[in-house]
């Protein structure tokens, strides 16, 4: 049996002239992904408009830590977390570009 999963894209663009314009685009690209069969659900779209100074920080909110095998789990450097007897711990900084570790290709090695 195969169980559905639902997904979300989240994204950050600026709010300038071309927002509305970048906005149409990606939502035509997400319909496109149809021809690939793949079911976008109903592809809903919203934003939350965010102040730039807040967005420095803001977006730390959302990344803890992942625990990626049985005994080893990424941390960000600004949590506080104690591990467990024999874990192994990967302090991660991501920034706003680099990303958080969470994806699944990272897990990959650590499973060797």
């Amino acid at each position: 049996m195969i169980i559905p999963r639902k997904g979300y894209v989240k994204a950050y663009f600026p709010m300038n002239d071309s927002f509305k314009q970048t906005m149409d685009h990606v939502q035509t690209l997400i319909k496109e992904l149809e021809t690939f069969s793949i079911d976008i659900g109903r592809a809903e779209m919203d934003y939350v408009e965010v102040d730039d100074e807040d967005w420095a920080t803001a977006w730390k909110k959302y990344y803890h830590p992942v625990q990626i095998t049985e005994r080893m789990t990424i941390v960000p450097t600004w949590e506080d977390y104690e591990p467990g007897q024999d874990e192994m711990i990967i302090e991660l900084d991501p920034g706003m570009a680099f990303g958080t570790g969470t994806i699944q290709q990272p897990f990959y090695p650590s499973e060797l």
